[in-house]
């Protein structure tokens, strides 16, 4: 037994089993919940038919704009109308975020996710230092509340700021339940699980448009969301803490009583069995310890090699124009024409479709052929679609093509994660994937913007720079390594050698020298 390496608690509890089974189940029922939370606010804000009130006596007169009063072309309206044919109540007519005004709908949808990138920091410190579960439950607990509250807003400010809340707690009961649940299964069963979990999002991105259809109301929609997330609250108090997170912030006696729960229900190993690799696991877990104290780096560490700098940079600027892409093309699909329930719909089988897609390939193609492959498509399609802006009666073309863009930039987003993950040495990785994360909520921050830009310009505009950025993305995107098939680096020493070929490697001195003082310990 002592022969036996135990490096996890899944290497005592077993890599896969119905322990396990339940928290995914969990998590990515709860995870469906997030994309109505993100993106109902295409059916909160949509675009929608408006006039200015007309007075006694005008009833048969039109004006050539919306924004202009009846009696004096010379003032503002004050007071409009609404069709009220497709939606019943949304916030555009609530708080008449219309003209002057309409600026307010995109910085609704923006507050969401600068609640998304201030969680990246907060919520990730938070579960290092108070644990996975109880961080999630307060997480939920809270995204409930905001989401009562944004569905019983009085005014814009108070919705735009119950959303960036909701923003702020959906994100962190997404990156807190994520590192739960990679803590606690096998290393062969990540990669399938991170699939399974995307899954989530799909599910409840193909339901979003038939939530909204029906109730067609946006105060109804959220109440019907938020009230979903509050079942829950019964299946979360059931759930355990990481006994990773446990054996690494001192609570040894909680972690041996969750892992020996585990493992009996999973059934792998015989009692005695269970006590020795618990032993076995105590003591590399205090190597592991020791060893981050002696080799203490931060990002400054890592940009001080000129290499690992540029990867850097690039990294920042993918996740930026991804993020950006992404969220400009899924939160404007009302620009292409048409329904909006079913451009909707088609977008969410467009992430499917690349999920699908992306399992295959993984196993089959390099990272970066594959990246630069489908940026240069997403890039292509925007480029494409411009000609058929220009005439109502191309819809169908239009939404063809916005299809392939949509499951281009879904797919590079799913890579990229991917690729920073390998790029980015595992001292490092935590902090390293969310300053990335941080520059891709800088993008989907700027993205409900985009929405005014077309509405000032043509809609033509925004597609140019969505095929600009895709293109730049790509040409960037080559300047990054190969990490298919290639050990992930452990250290800022080995991240610097990759890229390189094998002479170059062997003839490069090795200065890590406290890595090596680790190993002495």
């Amino acid at each position: 037994m002592n022969n036996i390496q135990v490096t996890s608690a899944a290497d005592i509890i077993g890599e896969w089993g119905p322990w396990q089974r339940k928290l995914i189940i969990f998590f990515t029922c709860v995870y469906a919940i997030s994309p109505f939370q993100n993106l109902g606010i295409m059916f909160y804000a949509p675009k929608i038919k408006f006039w200015c009130v007309r007075p006694e006596g005008y009833e048969n007169i039109t004006l050539s704009t919306e924004c202009k009063s009846y009696t004096n072309i010379n003032e503002s309206c004050s007071n409009w109308e609404y069709d009220t044919s497709i939606f019943e109540s949304t916030i555009i007519a609530e708080w008449n975020l219309v003209c002057d005004r309409s600026w307010l709908a995109s910085a609704a949808a923006s507050s969401y996710q600068f609640g998304y990138a201030v969680s990246a920091l907060l919520f990730g410190y938070l579960s290092d230092k108070y644990g996975r579960l109880p961080i999630m439950k307060i997480a939920i607990i809270l995204e409930i509340v905001s989401g009562f509250c944004q569905a019983l807003s009085l005014s814009i400010e108070m919705f735009m700021i119950s959303r960036f809340f909701l923003g702020l707690t959906a994100y962190g009961r997404y990156l807190t339940g994520y590192l739960l649940i990679m803590e606690c299964v096998g290393c062969s069963y990540r990669a399938a699980i991170s699939v399974v979990i995307e899954a989530g999002w799909v599910v409840g991105y193909l339901l979003l448009p038939g939530l909204a259809y029906a109730l067609r109301n946006f105060r109804y929609m959220q109440i019907t969301v938020s009230s979903l997330e509050l079942i829950s609250l019964i299946w979360l108090w059931q759930m355990p803490e990481s006994p990773r997170w446990q054996l690494t912030n001192g609570h040894i006696d909680e972690a041996e009583s969750a892992i020996k729960n585990a493992a009996v229900v999973n059934g792998k190993f015989t009692e005695e069995e269970i006590e020795q690799k618990i032993e076995l696991l105590k003591e590399y877990v205090n190597r592991e310890e020791r060893a981050k104290e002696v080799n203490k780096q931060s990002l400054l560490d890592m940009w001080r090699v000129g290499k690992l700098f540029k990867y850097s940079m690039v990294l920042y600027c993918s996740w930026f124009i991804n993020s950006f892409v992404y969220y400009g093309l899924s939160l404007n699909v009302g620009d292409l024409g048409g329904n909006l329930f079913i451009n909707c719909f088609i977008y969410a089988l467009a992430e499917l479709a690349s999920n699908v897609f992306l399992y295959f390939a993984f196993m089959k193609c390099g990272r970066r052929p594959l990246f630069v492959s489908l940026m240069l498509g997403a890039a292509i399609t925007c480029f494409a679609i411009i000609p058929f802006l220009f005439n109502e009666s191309f819809i169908l073309y239009r939404v063809v093509i916005a299809m392939i863009g949509k499951f281009c930039i879904t797919s590079t987003y799913h890579l990229i994660y991917l690729q920073t993950a390998e790029i980015i040495p595992t001292s490092l990785r935590q902090i390293g994937v969310g300053s990335c994360s941080v520059a891709a909520r800088v993008g989907s921050v700027i993205a409900p913007f985009v929405k005014e830009l077309s509405a000032l310009t043509h809609p033509s505009v925004t597609m140019s720079l969505f095929g600009s950025l895709g293109t730049l993305n790509a040409l960037l995107a080559l300047i990054l390594p190969e990490t298919k098939g290639v050990e992930i680096p452990d250290t800022i020493n080995e991240a610097k050698k990759m890229g390189k070929s094998l002479t170059e490697i062997k003839l490069e001195p090795d200065f890590d020298n406290k890595e090596k003082d680790v190993e002495k310990l």
